[in-house]
């Protein structure tokens, strides 16, 4: 579960990244879904079975192979993904499910070692049509001035 409500932009790449800081664990296709549960039943505890399956299934954000060596793993989402995340505000879940058992010794979503890392291009100011009519007629008044002369 990520925090998105602070981010403003559009975000035109998005990767998750899981730490493995034991060695251990199996390797096997880790598929990321997204979670279409109610989020406030998934964080009181209260979602039950529907939210557990919810989270490895759904629409595909990710699929790929990951080995259960030491280290960070990095998994980068696809345009589901990213539209799921302009369409977000405020919490984001994702889910995941892993074929080869346990994925790594200690590591799972939500710890601190789980980082959805977001490339945004900044909101560009728009300036407002006031402020294009005032210097539009500014550049007149200048023109006439110099007629004028």
């Amino acid at each position: 579960m990520f925090d998105l409500s602070s981010i403003s932009g559009s975000v035109t790449s998005a990767v998750l990244r899981l730490d493995n800081p034991s060695s251990g664990g199996n390797s096997g296709t880790y598929r990321a879904w997204s979670f279409e549960g109610n989020v406030n039943s998934l964080l009181a505890g209260t979602g039950g079975t529907a939210a557990y399956a919810d989270l490895g299934s759904g629409t595909e954000f990710a699929s790929t192979f990951l080995s259960g060596s030491t280290g960070t793993k990095v998994i980068s989402l696809n345009g589901a993904a990213l539209s799921a995340i302009a369409g977000a505000s405020g919490l984001f879940v994702i889910g995941g499910s892993f074929t080869g058992g346990a994925l790594f010794g200690n590591t799972h979503l939500g710890n601190p070692d789980t980082l959805l890392v977001l490339n945004v291009e900044p909101v560009t100011p728009v300036p407002a049509p006031g402020a294009i009519l005032l210097i539009g007629m500014g550049l007149v008044g200048l023109g006439y001035r110099q007629r004028v002369k």
